[in-house]
């Protein structure tokens, strides 16, 4: 597959990108690229969780920080929160 001038033209309106008629040359390089990576066979190739042995580590899932909910609750005025919400403005109609 080769890009034309129309097509570049079509798909550079409908990305409302501003392009340079030069690059149609790149894009034909890159197609050619991709074309090369798609004949490439990869029957017998395990897919991949991780790129090398280098996994990553994560830590524990352990509560770090106290709850300060009441708290923080109780520093603003009564007709702001209920039920343990803050209430706000309503911003969307």
């Amino acid at each position: 597959m080769s890009f034309t001038q129309d097509d570049v033209k079509k798909l550079a309106y409908l990305a409302r990108l501003a392009v340079d008629h030069s690059i149609v040359e790149d894009l034909d390089k890159i197609l050619h690229f991709v074309g090369k990576i798609s004949d490439i066979d990869t029957k017998n190739v395990i897919p991949m969780q991780h790129a090398g042995d280098n996994i990553q580590r994560c830590r524990p899932d352990e509560v770090t920080e106290p709850n300060v909910r009441e708290l923080m609750q109780s520093l603003v005025p009564e007709d702001a929160t209920a039920a343990g919400l803050y209430l706000v403005p309503k911003v969307v109609e």
